[in-house]
């Protein structure tokens, strides 16, 4: 047996799988600016660093919720009720988002997962030794960042290809910040040890965005399935126009689900 979940170790990053609500990666000057109005909120929004109320709990399955609070509605002015689902069938979890809008009108926001996975899982095996497979994917590309801030250079983007589609984990594969895919180029996602067989597989079929990342030299990677991504930099739009936002109306839920499988 082996921890296959990051054990938020502080020494690099302390954290396990936090959930990313109501945005995805930074905003453009820290700043959301909606009819009018400028909020105020840090990267990947606040859901991670508040307490969800348990729900329902079986053997298999566990139930969170979250909503609104007087120090939300100061960083974010929409009204929401945050379902979060795990689900454990055999050598599978099931992660499930509903997101429902509570406003007295049109809602805007963005979700994402962040999990992070022990890479090696186990002993002393090289992290290069290790590889990604994204499906039967071949080619891909990835948008860049501008560093400073985080936030996105949508019209730089780099091709990242494997004849064979085994793609190695390199040394200095992080050194500019995530490898951020957009449109939609990303179904699965699996880490194969050094003999290529798969140690766990990500399916996440329908989102639009996905992002690989590690803190440099740390003994973990991130597979993060998004509907949404950081501020294209230099945005001084209205929230409602921001890339990758996700639109709801009153009482209307948005349903998401991706699930991991451990070999």
């Amino acid at each position: 047996n082996y921890e296959v979940l990051w054990t938020a170790d502080n020494k690099y990053w302390g954290r396990h799988a936090p959930v990313l609500f109501p945005i995805v990666g930074g905003l453009y000057k820290k700043e959301l600016r909606y009819k009018g109005k400028t909020y105020h909120m840090n990267q990947h929004g606040f859901a991670r660093d508040n307490d969800f109320t348990l729900i329902s709990q079986t053997e298999n399955q566990i139930i969170h919720e979250f909503h609104q609070t007087d120090e939300t509605k100061q960083l974010y002015p929409f009204d929401f009720t945050l379902k979060i689902t795990h689900t454990l069938k055999g050598n599978d979890v099931m992660i499930t988002w509903d997101v429902t809008n509570d406003t007295d009108g049109t809602m805007y926001f963005s979700i994402g997962g962040h999990p992070a996975f022990n890479v090696p899982p186990m002993g002393d095996t090289p992290q290069t030794d290790f590889y990604l497979r994204f499906g039967d994917k071949k080619q891909l590309e990835y948008i860049s960042l501008d560093t400073s801030d985080g936030t996105a250079l949508p019209q730089i983007t780099t091709p990242y290809t494997s004849p064979d589609g085994i793609f190695p984990i390199t040394e200095h594969m992080f050194d500019n910040d995530a490898l951020i895919f957009e449109h939609n180029q990303i179904h699965e996602v699996s880490f194969l040890f050094p003999d290529r067989t798969p140690y766990l597989t990500m399916h996440c079929q329908d989102f639009p965005y996905f992002a690989v990342w590690q803190k440099p030299g740390a003994p973990f990677i991130c597979l993060e399935p998004w509907y949404g991504r950081t501020d294209n930099s230099g945005f001084m739009g209205d929230f409602s126009e921001k890339t990758g936002i996700q639109k709801l109306e009153k009482g209307q839920t948005f349903h998401a689900e991706y699930s991991i499988t451990i070999h």
